[in-house]
């Protein structure tokens, strides 16, 4: 009688894989973590209004004098528009079955949880890359504007933009930007996100002009609060911020708000296609609440802010 050897059999040995997909895809969603909840939105056009004080000046009155108040400007309206986000996976019923009865994690249910994760990922990659505000309308996607549509001089021509003219990030570029939000507006701390490689070049700062009072390490990287005369700041790694651009936002006037809560939804074919095909969506519709552009500051380039190239 013959040996038996387990590279030879092809009938009793049973298949061994785990039942878990190995994900080590990203996850974090920075900036959208950090922008909290804002005013209710009850409409696709989303409006608030932003108002200034007068400038301070020689004020002496006479006892007695006759009074003269002066007229103060309407304030200024503002809005963003709304955009309808969507994940989903639609799976055959075979296959379904198949997945939950070898316990291969594969069936629709975890797919549903991914697909939060990269609805989630889809609004942080829009608030870096929606450069323009796009209106509802009969063919067309409405779209809310990001920061690059909110700190763009084109679009409001005292948003607070530092040029590098294409160099690399400096020091001066973030005193810069920080010296003309502490001109405009009283804050504690900005929230300022950049890409990897950017905030590497902002470790190796040696010039002094920034002081670093402290270094929190956190899931997926160091986060470096800056010091400076006119302010705080606070670097954070995004890894979907684009290397030609940071970010800087006061948190408490940056804000995320939905008309559509998240919602987990069954697809539904009218006409029986899909008798044997199961597919869920999740969705939401949301907006970005600037509630005013002057309450943080973006430093742009052209090129890599890491390299300059």
């Amino acid at each position: 009688m013959g040996n038996s050897y387990s590279y030879d059999s092809i009938t009793i040995n049973p298949e061994d894989l785990q039942a878990v997909a190995i994900n080590i895809s990203p996850q974090k969603t920075v900036a959208f973590s950090d922008l909290g909840g804002g005013y209710d939105v009850k409409n696709i056009k989303h409006e608030w209004e932003i108002d200034a004080l007068s400038d301070p000046k020689d004020n002496a009155v006479q006892e007695g004098g006759a009074t003269s108040p002066e007229e103060h400007d309407l304030p200024t309206r503002l809005y963003n528009t709304t955009q309808i986000q969507e994940r989903g996976y639609g799976i055959t019923t075979t296959q379904d079955t198949i997945a939950k009865k070898n316990g291969t994690q594969t069936n629709l249910g975890p797919r549903m949880q991914q697909a939060m994760i990269e609805l989630r990922r889809d609004a942080n990659y829009a608030l870096y890359n929606n450069s323009t505000r796009v209106v509802h309308a009969s063919g067309t996607k409405g779209k809310f504007g990001g920061f690059p549509y909110w700190l763009n001089t084109s679009n409001y021509s005292d948003a607070i933009v530092v040029s590098t003219s294409a160099k690399k990030i400096a020091e001066s570029h973030i005193i810069d930007a920080l010296q003309q939000v502490y001109a405009v507006h009283d804050f504690d701390n900005l929230n300022a996100y950049c890409n990897q490689v950017v905030k590497v070049a902002i470790d190796n700062f040696t010039g002094g002009a920034v002081r670093n009072i402290n270094k929190e390490k956190t899931v997926g990287g160091m986060v470096d609060v800056y010091e400076t005369s006119c302010g705080q700041v606070t670097f954070k790694i995004d890894r979907q911020c684009p290397t030609t651009d940071i970010y800087a936002i006061d948190p408490d006037y940056w804000k995320k708000g939905f008309l559509q809560e998240l919602d987990d939804r069954s697809v539904v074919s009218k006409d029986n296609a899909s008798a044997h095909k199961v597919s869920r969506i999740v969705t939401w519709e949301m907006t970005m609440e600037c509630r005013h552009y002057q309450a943080g500051f973006r430093i742009n380039s052209t090129k890599n802010l890491a390299t300059g190239a």
